[in-house]
């Protein structure tokens, strides 16, 4: 009689067929985009922020009043809001103008009276704002990025 051998235990079984439903699935999770890539945050003050930046803003104003006080308080807030403005991810490219006109504002004497350091806040939040608000219209993703300065092609 001819020996036969036994199965071996150590096998696998073998896989079963994916139905087609589980096919589709898996295929449609391979094309979604990896949710782990990271991306880059958008800039957002928020309204209690804003407001927050409006209080230090008015006090910059307020203190820039006093004639030789004003050079360190040009400085300080300029410091201070560039740092904020840059911790948020705002482009300073977007508002360099904003801070040149303030600071040319706040150093002129008679021009110091003009609240120089509430305007840049204002502008600042809305074109932080509008840049959102763009990106979400039609077409506005190709606005948005002019507003960057960036290519558009």
């Amino acid at each position: 009689m001819p020996a036969v051998a036994a199965p071996v235990q150590n096998e696998a079984p073998a896989a079963p067929e994916r139905s087609r439903a589980e096919a589709f699935l898996a295929r449609k999770r391979a094309a979604l985009p990896a949710a782990s890539a990271p991306r880059k945050p958008e800039p957002s003050i928020g309204l209690g922020e804003f407001m927050l930046m409006l209080f230090f803003a008015a006090f910059f104003d307020l203190v820039s009043l006093v004639p030789w006080l004003n050079l360190v308080t040009v400085f300080l807030g300029n410091v201070t809001f560039g740092a904020w403005f840059w911790f948020k991810g705002l482009s300073f490219k977007k508002l360099r103008l904003a801070f040149a006109l303030e600071s040319i504002i706040e150093l002129v004497p008679f021009l110091s009276i003009l609240p120089g350091f509430l305007g840049l806040v204002i502008t600042a939040y809305v074109v932080q704002r509008a840049g959102r608000l763009i990106g979400q219209l039609p077409g506005g993703q190709l606005a948005a990025r002019a507003l960057e300065g960036r290519r558009t092609i």
